[in-house]
């Protein structure tokens, strides 16, 4: 397993970046034995970039932001299985982040998910965090 993160803050901005990479062996037994598609590779990475509306002096921030990431979990595969074309994805997510307090977080946002076999769902997420 290999990953490459990037983080900076500049002023409101922020830009983060991830790359990771997968490597698996000896699978012919298991896909065989259980029928199973599990690849040998995996890869994929993704880049966020946002900004604070906020004065950053204040305590809480309100954070438009925008992602794009791009990976497949069946990179590469042995000769005995087939390469499922919908394993291959591409997802742009635009979403809102509120932080009342560096502790607590609100999100909202909406990915537009697609893949090679023309089945990716686009999809609405809400969430809450909190850090203790």
């Amino acid at each position: 397993l290999f990953e490459l993160h990037a983080q900076a803050r500049y002023k409101g901005w922020y830009f983060r970046a991830l790359y990771t990479q997968a490597q698996l062996s000896n699978l012919n037994l298991v896909n065989t034995t259980l029928g199973n598609n599990i690849a040998e590779q995996l890869k994929g990475y993704y880049v966020e970039l946002g900004y604070n509306l906020f004065d950053k002096r204040l305590e809480e921030s309100l954070t438009p932001f925008v992602r794009y990431e791009s990976y497949n979990t069946q990179e590469s595969v042995s000769q005995n299985v087939t390469t499922d074309p919908s394993k291959e994805r591409t997802n742009i997510t635009i979403g809102l982040a509120y932080q009342p307090l560096d502790q607590v977080i609100f999100k909202v946002d909406y990915t537009i998910r697609e893949n090679e076999a023309e089945t990716g769902v686009d999809q609405f997420n809400a969430g809450i965090g909190y850090m203790f």
